[in-house]
């Protein structure tokens, strides 16, 4: 059984770093066939719109209505003692669906799967279409998971917009993008192409917190957040103080474009739940440079502190933070440590994280819950998901 165990580390490594669909029969360690697929020559003609030409691709997530505030209140079914926390799944790996999503359903919790579009089969948007029906959220990764920043302007709409169709293709309305690799954020023409067709995006900031009102940066400690060597936070332009060990928002910071768009919208902060820190080499799996690891315990106290964070901000009957933890693949193996793919998750520890959130009373909501608020620039939630 080690002898097994140890060979799927190292098959699940390649899987991970290629994204290559893997075919496993031996269902002591893979027990269904992958029903993701990567395509490599993504036919353009073959993706037919769903909407009409210049179709208004928003929807009532953008809104200027006060009665939703950036912060949300006792009357909306919160009280001072409640925590939230969104989580996520990108890159469509099939052991999502085989290992995580039995234990979410476990606990009662939804998430948000953020799918490469360009990378689905037949066999995978049946898989979708159930997760669907079952309230989970489905938002969008691109097409071919490329690095955007890298992408000429027709590689860059065949990525953005293209996805965007693909999905209404098949009946999904996609208003939140993620950015893959966290990059192009702060990339003015990615930037721009990302605001025609989608009302959020969320990027990969190391920081896990994402505050509904830019305000709040000036009083943030930013350092030894989930053991993070380096953050960053785009959710709000900032300056750092190192004298105080903060960073505050200022308006005069922000380009036109960012200006118009809102800051927080389009760059919403997360936490990648990775067990290998540093820069890593994914074709020969190792680190350019020095690296930290981590095991299962060591990954459980990291969430737990990213997670809590929390509650430094959210008092006095007010939700002024939100967590928002990404995960990508999952292996059953005993201990994290023994994977060489930084993002792998263990089942087991996935179960104990879960499991905490269950027994100290989180609220799980997803990212089609988050709302923007046009008027004031901020971040809400749609408080009516938060009674149940």
């Amino acid at each position: 059984m080690a002898l097994t165990i140890s060979i799927f580390v190292i098959v699940n490594s390649i899987l991970a770093a290629s994204f290559v669909t893997l075919l496993l029969h031996s269902t002591d360690v893979f027990p269904l066939i992958a029903s993701i697929q990567v395509d490599s020559d993504i036919n353009l003609e073959e993706i037919t719109p769903y909407v009409d030409a210049g179709q208004n691709y928003h929807n009532d997530s953008v809104t200027t209505q006060k009665e939703i505030h950036p912060i949300i209140r006792n009357g909306n079914g919160i009280t001072s003692s409640d925590k939230l926390i969104i989580i996520n799944f990108d890159d469509s790996y099939v052991s999502q669906i085989i290992y995580a999503k039995p234990i979410l359903d476990k606990y009662g919790f939804k998430a948000t799967f953020f799918q490469i579009c360009g990378r689905i089969n037949e066999r995978g948007w049946e898989d979708i279409s159930k997760l669907m029906k079952d309230g989970t959220d489905i938002q969008a990764h691109t097409m071919t998971h490329a690095n955007l920043n890298s992408l000429s302007t027709e590689k860059l709409d065949l990525e953005i917009h293209k996805a965007k169709e693909c999905f209404l293709k098949n009946g999904i309305n996609t208003t939140v993008f993620a950015y893959p690799y966290g990059n192009g954020w702060n990339n003015q023409t990615v930037l721009k192409s990302v605001a025609k067709y989608y009302n959020l995006a969320r990027t990969d900031s190391k920081y896990p917190l994402t505050f509904l009102n830019c305000d709040l940066w000036g009083k943030i400690p930013y350092s030894n957040v989930a053991n993070e060597s380096s953050i960053s936070m785009p959710s709000c332009i900032t300056s750092e103080n190192e004298d105080n060990g903060t960073r505050s928002a200022k308006a005069d910071t922000f380009s036109p474009l960012e200006q118009t768009l809102g800051s927080s919208r389009y760059a919403i902060n997360s936490w990648s739940h990775k067990h290998i820190v540093g820069p890593y080499d994914y074709d020969n799996f190792t680190c350019i440079d020095e690296c930290q690891r981590y095991n299962n315990s060591q990954m459980f106290d990291r969430f737990k502190a990213a997670v809590d964070s929390q509650i430094h901000f959210n008092k006095d009957g007010t939700i002024r933070a939100i967590p928002i933890i990404v995960y990508h693949a999952f292996v059953p193996i005993e201990d994290i440590g023994e994977s060489v793919i930084p993002t792998d998750t263990s089942v087991n520890l996935f179960e104990d994280e879960m499991k905490y959130l269950h027994d100290n009373d989180f609220k799980v909501i997803t990212m089609k819950d988050l709302v923007y608020i046009q008027n004031t620039n901020t971040l809400s939630i749609n408080g009516s998901n938060l009674n149940s």
